[in-house]
């Protein structure tokens, strides 16, 4: 997905530390916002699209985590830090486990750590972005799947001609699709996985283990030794990320998926 003009909003009530913010983010490729409290800070998130906010922790009237606490409700995809001059580590530890923050800064900063932090939290934007973006697809996939797999059982007549058609929407897909069967012995895969992975269409279990690091065959085996898991794992592997999945449901298992970018 292609991002509008990147956003950074800063929030602080001292104003050296604004007109220092300023000076130091001033060449970057994002734009930059400034407010001087949780509610100028609010307004602007109205009229603006941000995808990075760095608050003040305290701050009068409205602290900083009261702020992130509102982003974090209102602008769920925003990427929200502190920056604090306070030494209070289970603050800030309690603030990071709890989801409320992603990270911190500490005052005063590092002209150039602060910078790719925030850079670090522009590319963590994007890639959740891309991280919802794929679960939507790969909902749909499945979700298609699901539904030739129901039609192939309930009309044997079509059964041939709805393979067919099944094969050829899994080679539309750009992305690697790989199928597991219900009893764990069966792999089948899309052209895209095919070749990332050096498989055959229909291919085996042991021989697709064989093409796949040990962290990802562990996380496999998880799957396959369960019959059925609710859980959706994201996992990396020939630096694409993969989403496995089982299908079906606990009372009617249809085997898993694995479904990468």
């Amino acid at each position: 997905m292609a991002l509008k003009q990147l956003k950074l909003l800063c929030v602080d009530d001292d104003e050296g530390i604004i007109k220092a913010l300023q000076r130091v983010l001033k060449s970057e490729s994002y734009e930059v916002f400034f407010a001087y409290s949780g509610h100028e800070a609010l307004e602007l998130m109205e009229q603006n699209e941000f995808q990075v906010v760095l608050s003040d922790l305290m701050m009068p009237h409205m602290s900083g985590t009261e702020l992130l606490a509102t982003v974090k409700d209102k602008y769920q995809d925003i990427i929200r830090l502190i920056l604090t001059g306070a030494d209070d580590q289970n603050l800030i530890a309690n603030l990071i486990n709890t989801g409320s923050i992603y990270r911190y800064v500490t005052k005063p900063w590092v002209n150039e750590e602060l910078k790719s932090i925030i850079n670090q939290c522009f590319q963590f934007y994007k890639i959740n972005l891309d991280n919802k973006r794929l679960v939507r697809e790969n909902k749909k996939i499945s979700e298609d799947l699901v539904e030739m797999n129901l039609r192939l059982n309930s009309d044997k007549e079509n059964k041939e001609k709805l393979l067919q058609v099944y094969s050829e929407v899994l080679n539309a897909v750009t992305a690697p699709v790989i199928y597991i069967d219900s009893f764990c012995k069966t792999v089948k895969a899309n052209n895209s996985a095919k070749d990332m992975f050096n498989i055959k269409a229909e291919d085996t279990l042991e021989n697709l283990f064989s093409r796949l690091d040990a962290r990802v065959v562990q996380v496999l085996k998880q799957y396959v030794e369960v019959e059925y898991r609710q859980d959706i794992t994201l996992i990396e592997a020939q630096s694409t990320q993969l989403k496995i999945k089982s299908l079906g449901s606990p009372n009617d298992y249809m085997g898993l998926v694995m479904i990468g970018e």
